[in-house]
């Protein structure tokens, strides 16, 4: 009988994972409790959406999954309002769809060539997107960080050293 090399580094290595303190629910205060700040909600899902996102998890082969089209839920009835919900002024495509299935099927290239999209980032988040709600997660809106002007202090205190040795201050 052959064991891959992963197994038998594996098997001797002593077990060092535990599940992660973060959010654990435990019965009194631990030493290890974090504090309520750390404890938000990373995604958004119903109990329907999993289950129907159960069978889509099921399949295994590539063509089946993206051929799977998932039914609309909730307040999500149309293109229109997923792409209201993950913002990022991805709504400005919506007329591009036809439909929901079209929505659903279509490729990156597609986008791109046939419906005309452009931006590449807009387009892998929408596919981004579209994946979480094949898997049963509600979209939300994501935005993007705002950059930090981190030299702006800097320069100044640069410009005034430079002023000072011309002797114009």
């Amino acid at each position: 009988m052959r064991t891959s090399i992963l197994s038998t580094s594996l098997r001797h290595r002593p077990s060092t994972w535990m599940p992660s303190p973060l959010c654990a629910k435990a019965p009194g205060p631990t030493p290890h409790t974090p504090p309520s700040h750390h404890c938000r909600p990373i995604t958004h899902s119903s109990v329907p959406a999993l289950q129907s996102a159960s069978e889509y998890i099921r399949l295994q082969t590539s063509p089946a999954r993206r051929a799977h089209v998932p039914p609309p839920r909730g307040v999500y009835k149309d293109v229109g309002s997923i792409l209201v919900a993950i913002g990022r002024n991805a709504q400005s495509v919506s007329g591009k769809f036809t439909g929901w299935n079209h929505f659903f099927t279509a490729t990156s290239s597609s986008m791109k060539d046939e419906l005309g999209i452009t931006d590449a980032k807009l387009r892998k988040y929408i596919l981004g997107w579209r994946e979480w709600y094949k898997q049963g997660y509600d979209p939300v809106t994501i935005e993007i960080p705002k950059r930090r002007k981190k030299f702006l202090k800097v320069r100044a205190k640069v410009q005034q050293v430079r002023l000072k040795k011309q002797g114009l201050v």
